[in-house]
Parts: C-alpha cells; sequence; structure tokens
C-alpha cells in the first residue's frame, strides 16, 4: 500500500498551479480546490517531484496515511518514545538483579542457616539472578547440605525477589503411653454407631446418652470383680441437635457470568488502571502480562472480559425456607468433618425484623462424641 499525505498548497490562482502538477505526471487522489488554496492526496514519492517544481506557491505536508503517519507520529513524539523505550531498556536490565528475599519459615535460627547457605551458592541482595538449571542445583545442594533439618525447599521467582519455602524435618515424637482411661460421650446424644477397638462397650445403637457418660470402660471384669485396666479406644457416632439462627436480607443480589467475552488492553499505571475495549459496563476481568514490572509501577496486559449480570432475589417469610436452611447447613458445616453429615433442616420458626427476615432453623447431625476420661483409682 503507498504512503499517501496530503499538501495544502497557497496562492493566487491555484487552478494554474493544478495544470502544472498534472503536467509532471504527479497523481492525485483526492482534491479540495479553493479559491486561494488547495489541498491534494499524493503519494510520499511524488512529494519530492512536487517540490522540484519552480513556484512562489506556499506547499506544506497537513497529514500522513499510513506507514508514513506513524512515523510522523514518532518522530513528532521522539522524546517521549525515547524515554519510553529507555524506561523499558532499565526496567529489563535492573530486572535481571535480585533486589530481595524473603524466607517463609516462623523460627529466625532456620532463616539465618538458608539465608547463608543461598549467599554461598549466589542467591543473595544485588546479584545477578542465577538461570533456572542453577536455581533447581542450588535446592539439591542445601537440602543435601542441611538434610538433617530441613524436609523440602522451593525457591520461586517473583519478579526481581525470591520467594523461599522451607518444611523443617519433623522430629518424631514418642507416643504418649495409654496407662488406662474411659470413652466417655462427649455431649448428649442418641448412639448412632460405635467402633470399639479395645475396652468393654458399656452402651448400644439407639441408646441415649448425657455429656460423660461412659460409652467404652477401660476396666477388666473377671465375673464382678476388676481385676485389670487398660486404655479403651473406638470412636462413637450419635445423633445431636442443634437450632441456628439466620437473618437474611428482604432482597439478595447476585452476580451472574455471562458466555459473552471481549478482549482489550489493561494498562496499570501506579494504583491506576485503565481499561480499552472493555465492552461491558459491568464485567469480570482475567489479565495477561506482555509487559511487566516489579521495580516501576507500570505493566501492560491484555485483558479478556467476562460480561456479567446483577439478579435481585426478593424473599419473605413464604418463600424463605430454603436459603434458610442453606445457610444454616452451611454454617453448621463449617465445624463438621467428611465423615459427619446433617440428617435433617427443619424451619422451625421466621419473623419479619426491618428490613431482614430472623429464621430458626433445626439441624439433625450425625456427630463424633467420643472423648476420654481417666480411670479413678481402684478401692478396694
Amino acid at each position: 500500500m503507498k504512503s499517501l499525505i496530503d499538501v495544502e498548497i497557497k496562492g493566487h490562482n491555484p487552478k494554474y498551479f493544478l495544470k502544472k502538477i498534472l503536467y509532471h505526471n504527479i497523481n492525485i487522489y483526492f482534491l479540495d480546490l479553493k479559491k486561494h488554496s488547495m489541498v491534494i492526496r499524493i503519494s510520499k514519492k511524488d512529494w519530492k517531484k512536487l517540490q522540484s517544481i519552480p513556484t512562489i506557491y506556499k506547499m506544506h505536508i497537513i497529514h500522513h496515511y499510513g506507514w508514513e503517519k506513524w512515523k510522523q507520529l514518532g518522530w513528532n513524539y521522539r522524546i517521549w518514545v525515547g524515554l519510553f523505550l529507555l524506561g523499558i531498556g532499565i526496567n529489563i536490565g535492573l530486572s535481571q538483579f535480585i533486589w530481595g528475599i524473603e524466607i517463609h519459615h516462623p523460627k529466625e535460627s532456620m532463616k539465618k542457616i538458608i539465608q547463608k547457605d543461598l549467599a554461598e551458592l549466589g542467591i543473595k541482595k544485588y546479584n545477578w539472578k542465577p538461570s533456572k538449571e542453577k536455581e533447581n542445583a542450588i535446592k539439591k545442594t542445601i537440602l543435601e547440605k542441611e538434610k538433617n533439618i530441613v524436609e523440602w525447599i522451593e525457591i520461586e521467582r517473583v519478579g526481581c525477589k525470591y520467594m523461599i519455602q522451607i518444611e523443617e524435618k519433623k522430629k518424631e515424637i514418642p507416643k504418649e503411653e495409654c496407662i488406662g482411661r474411659n470413652v466417655v460421650a462427649k455431649k448428649k446424644a442418641n448412639i448412632l454407631e460405635i467402633h470399639a477397638s479395645s475396652g468393654e462397650v458399656m452402651k448400644k445403637k439407639g441408646d441415649y446418652v448425657e455429656k460423660g457418660e461412659i460409652l467404652i470402660s477401660g476396666w477388666i471384669h473377671n465375673k464382678e470383680e476388676i481385676v485389670a485396666s487398660q486404655c479403651a479406644t473406638g470412636q462413637i457416632y450419635g445423633e445431636t441437635w442443634y437450632l441456628v439462627k439466620v437473618l437474611i436480607p428482604n432482597t439478595i443480589t447476585k452476580e451472574k457470568l455471562d458466555s459473552k467475552t471481549s478482549y482489550g488492553i489493561n494498562l496499570q499505571l501506579g494504583t491506576k488502571e485503565f481499561d480499552w475495549n472493555s465492552r461491558w459496563s459491568t464485567y469480570k476481568k482475567d489479565v495477561y502480562n506482555i509487559l511487566d514490572s516489579s521495580i516501576l509501577p507500570f505493566r501492560i496486559a491484555i485483558g479478556k472480559y467476562q460480561k456479567t449480570s446483577t439478579i435481585e432475589k426478593n424473599y419473605s417469610t413464604k418463600n424463605v425456607d430454603s436459603i434458610a436452611c442453606k445457610i444454616a447447613a452451611d454454617k453448621m458445616r463449617q465445624n463438621l468433618s467428611k465423615e459427619e453429615q446433617i440428617l435433617e433442616k427443619k424451619v422451625l420458626k421466621k419473623q419479619q425484623k426491618n428490613s431482614k427476615i430472623e429464621v430458626e432453623v433445626f439441624l439433625r447431625v450425625k456427630e463424633d462424641i467420643t472423648d476420654y476420661s481417666d480411670l479413678p483409682e481402684k478401692t478396694e
């Protein structure tokens, strides 16, 4: 594609000069003829030919098209372009150095040992960044050197910083000797399951028990006489009961993701972000960095924008049951293990309070009720 330019020509009789232009075989792609001036669009190549025509008419370029436009813009803003390129060059240069090391471990003594090892192997502040292969070699060296205290080490490069994760080698802790104990109920419950490993089972499935009641005894009997004690072990699951109160607003607003997506440019300068071509007024954004700096507060990225919309759901005492039960169950599950579960959910009471609805939810739960108590001293 030809590089075109618009040239403004001023003089007493522009029609006369137009004939001269045509005589010199200069192609005109656009013409705006006025009384004492005209604008013609010609190729950049013909600009020199136009300048060679002897004339007293004044002429100058007023607009560039195509590649010439960008060349001209680059020239006009050459100082800013130069500073921008210089900034990128400085950033790339500085990013090759280590500007910080963070060692994540609760013990200061362990941090100091690893920091010393890293420094001896070349990873220290203001040093040149090692290659990925050298990083892996450094990890192996430290693991071999500190094999008695370090189980695992990870060296992660984040921008110009190194984040060091350490897992200390765990020393085996001798198990405490269990001399004698009972398995007792942690709380009131109906027994659902009994899994006894040692000891005498004192209850059966379906029994109601109070807190502290013996479920598996640690005493060993010979007929009716206690002859010895042992460490009672086992696991008991029982049906327990809870009353959970939840407050639900009359209107709940949720964000919904749409399948529509668009792409644009994301620019970050300091704490401010600018998005171009984000077609949606509300959206979820993911960015993929093109140019990122951990030294300068600057980032250029491709932005992926997924359209979102808001959905409002209105609640009253008539339709609040399902969401109230869900909220109550979610709260309860935070305190339950995988083996424990909610058996039943039921709304007992609900009432309107200003802009919220207060709901009481009854929960029937399968729960581990295992607890322990030391055996009392044997009396003769």
